[in-house]
């Protein structure tokens, strides 16, 4: 019996022994060891997440500098005058004369993150104290012939430095229609903390060959002009006949004026038909029944009909057309 006692002790005593040196080993090392790993991992992330939002704001940067390429420069005044001089430089390059240019004062533009939901309230009241950017609003008018005002309209819908047209009117002057008075609303965006100071004026940038293509389809043919009234030929002689029944007039009432808008496209007036649901997208120049697009603004279009023009407001038809003096 006590043969067997004795392995036996040792057995447990070195059973106590490892059990302890395990101990030891998970409190003094290993369990430490795996607290760093899994706090260097923790930290890898962070910083690969880290590294992802800033490629993420210099994709933003990036954008940001090719916008504030297109502005025209950091002092208002500067930005203003270059502004004035760029908008006549480009009316009187086209040919166009009695050219004026009014401007008016920079307009703060906020960043709509502000009032976004679920947004941080701290966060919301700095983007609101801060404004993302300014609109500079300014107008220009000149005269000339159809084509001159086309190329005017054509090199300045080229320009990078007219971040948007707001609205454009053409305007037969004369009873000979053969010139036109073009005003265009424009507006220009200020980035002072953003827009490099460049001593050098913008150069002014031609149209390019669709727009020159364009240009030339519109001139060929004279769409303001008011045709010739047909030579009277001698009336012949015929048996009597029972009258014709009389023509019906045009479905004007059918035709609705839904929206004006001003794109890069140009100018569009959005038209449906009330019957049959018809849709139809005119520019100037284009016609509808024999009412031909001639301009139109906000909630305006003005079109030639039968030799007189008609001012149509969005929602009414052509039947509601309104003589203009």
């Amino acid at each position: 019996m006590k043969r067997l006692l004795k392995p036996l002790a040792v057995l447990v005593a070195l059973s106590l022994v490892i059990a302890a040196g395990w101990y030891g080993y998970r409190a003094i090392y290993a369990n430490e060891r795996d607290a760093l790993l899994a706090e260097t991992t923790k930290i890898r992330e962070y910083a690969a997440s880290y590294e992802k939002e800033l490629e993420r704001q210099k994709l933003v940067r990036d954008r940001l500098s090719a916008v504030a390429s297109t502005t025209l420069g950091k002092q208002f005044d500067r930005v203003d005058h270059r502004l004035r001089t760029g908008l006549s430089r480009v009316g009187q390059s086209a040919g166009l004369s009695d050219v004026v240019v009014s401007s008016y004062a920079p307009k703060d533009e906020r960043n709509p993150a502000a009032t976004a939901r679920g947004m941080d309230r701290a966060m919301q009241d700095r983007i609101k104290k801060s404004p993302n950017f300014s609109v500079v609003k300014a107008q220009v008018k000149g005269t000339g012939t159809l084509s001159q005002v086309l190329n005017a309209l054509a090199t300045y819908d080229s320009q990078p430095w007219i971040h948007r047209v707001d609205s454009l009117s053409i305007r037969p002057v004369g009873s000979d229609r053969e010139k036109f008075e073009l005003k265009l609303d424009i507006a220009t965006i200020w980035m002072p903390d953003l827009a490099v100071d460049d001593p050098n004026d913008p150069a002014i940038v031609a149209p390019g060959e669709s727009g020159v293509d364009a240009i030339a389809a519109i001139t060929a043919k004279n769409v303001f002009r008011v045709p010739p009234a047909p030579t009277p030929t001698k009336p012949r002689a015929v048996a009597n006949r029972p009258a014709p029944p009389p023509t019906p007039a045009p479905a004007w009432g059918e035709w609705k004026l839904t929206g004006v808008v001003t794109g890069r496209r140009g100018l569009e007036a959005m038209m449906v038909n009330t019957r049959d649901g018809e849709r139809k997208v005119l520019s100037p120049g284009v016609a509808v029944l024999g009412a031909t697009l001639v301009s139109g603004a906000g909630e305006e279009a003005v079109f030639e009909l039968e030799g007189a023009m008609w001012t149509v407001r969005t929602g009414a038809t052509l039947a509601d057309r309104i003589r203009k003096d």
